[in-house]
């Protein structure tokens, strides 16, 4: 299970030349993030809040502290913070979410109420 000899017609190159491949590495490094960007319209640091960083693209309810975090999961924009509702309605506005139909009970429920009431 030895080599052949006679493979060698490719022969390899003996040295690396180190500023090609940097200068080659960083042109795909380059070339990945403005990808990454372009697909996931990530969020630049620069806008962001002062002190926040990301590393990728975040919704208005992962830039949320934890332990608020649950109450904002629903699309009611008046539960988030006043200083991050801008940011949330825009974010809900671009999201695909779809209004749930109303429920059966609610479907059925008189129309007229106040005349049921007084009738």
């Amino acid at each position: 299970m030895e080599e052949s000899e006679g493979d060698d017609h490719c022969p390899r190159p003996r040295g690396v030349n180190v500023t090609h491949l940097v200068k080659e590495r960083v042109r795909q490094i380059a070339e990945l993030i403005q990808n990454e960007l372009v697909l996931s319209k990530a969020i630049d640091n620069r806008v962001l809040i002062s002190g926040e960083v990301t590393k990728g693209p975040r919704t208005a309810v992962q830039r949320l502290p934890r332990h608020m975090r649950r109450r904002a999961m629903s699309y009611n924009i008046k539960r988030f913070p006043r200083m991050q509702r801008r940011f949330a309605i825009s974010a809900v506005a671009a999201s695909k979410h779809r209004q749930k139909p109303p429920s059966r009970f609610w479907r059925r429920r008189p129309r007229n109420l106040l005349l049921v009431i007084f009738l």
